[in-house]
């Protein structure tokens, strides 16, 4: 099995930098501060640079490298048919690599922060009140992002699925996937907070999942 490592995504590292310019006039993170290191292939040369030792870790790259918003390079994938999670990943692997080397990321201390305060959670994500079949094969995910932004719509999505007939192998409880930890290149503790995530899932004894946001799915 593939490592989730720098090193086994090395190709896919290569292909996102040595690609770079092809889609500026849509990234959404040039396009916001007509920067070019916001392109995300940019944040990726310097990563790269760094980790081959071409240049120097500072404090300057560092902050390139994990500022901006993730767009997944939407807009390359679309035109150009590249993998949709190629980039993702390889930012996510470069933050660890650059924390490895000794960059103090604020998003860190910030999220573990969070937690705390949220006991478990990224966010104050409340739990919703759906329809519950035990015997169902369909359950819910109510990820954190879901269940805090789209709160206002819980007792809505609750009559929809009246409506429609849904009921649910499993309570509606927010769940943190640790997609802010892989954000944070904190690759470890996401890893094992997505895995929870999973086995609380299988546990439901359902055949399929529903997910509310494309983060989640």
């Amino acid at each position: 099995m593939k490592k989730y490592t720098l090193e086994s995504y090395e190709e896919q590292l290569n292909h996102q930098v040595i690609h770079m310019d092809q889609a500026v006039c849509y990234c959404p993170e040039y396009l916001a501060s007509r920067k070019m290191h916001d392109y995300p292939s940019r944040k990726l040369q310097l990563a790269r640079a760094v980790w081959k030792e071409e240049l120097p870790l500072t404090d300057y790259i560092g902050e390139i490298v994990y500022s901006g918003i993730m767009s997944r390079l939407g807009e390359r994938w679309q035109n150009f048919r590249e993998n949709p999670e190629d980039c993702t990943d390889v930012i996510f692997l470069c933050r660890a690599m650059l924390a490895e080397k000794g960059y103090k990321a604020k998003c860190r201390k910030d999220l573990e922060k969070r937690i705390k305060q949220y006991g478990g959670h990224a966010a104050p994500a409340p739990a919703w009140d759906l329809p519950v079949d035990p015997a169902g094969n369909t359950a819910i995910l109510l990820d954190d992002a879901a269940a805090a932004g789209y709160a206002g719509s819980a007792e809505k999505f609750e009559l929809y699925c009246k409506e429609k007939g849904l009921a649910f192998a499993n309570e509606a409880e927010p769940v943190f996937l640790g997609f802010e930890y892989f954000a944070c290149g904190m690759i470890k503790e996401g890893t094992k907070q997505l895995k929870a995530a999973v086995k609380k899932m299988e546990e439901t004894g359902a055949d399929q999942v529903m997910v509310l946001t494309a983060q989640a799915a």
